[in-house]
């Protein structure tokens, strides 16, 4: 049953199976917070940011939640479906 626009179809387990079976991910962040901050990028060691084709909604203070990883040389990629 579809109960709407942007609301999950997969439970989280699903999610996170589904997103650990692409080559490039080698590690799923459950509970991260929903702004990616230089703080959260040193402590993961994040090499790059993806988004899928939903749109990006402001933080709730109103900010970009991407602002950091943009600022940074192709480290912030958005993407259609697949991997």
């Amino acid at each position: 049953m579809y109960a709407g626009h942007n609301y999950p179809i997969m439970n989280l387990h699903e999610r996170v199976l589904s997103v650990l079976a692409c080559r490039y991910v080698s590690e799923v962040v459950i509970g991260a917070p929903y702004s990616v901050d230089k703080a959260l990028m040193d402590h993961f060691k994040v090499d790059l940011v993806l988004h899928g084709n939903t749109p990006v909604m402001p933080a709730e203070d109103g900010s970009d939640p991407y602002a950091y990883p943009k600022s940074l040389v192709s480290v912030v990629k958005f993407i259609g479906v697949g991997c």
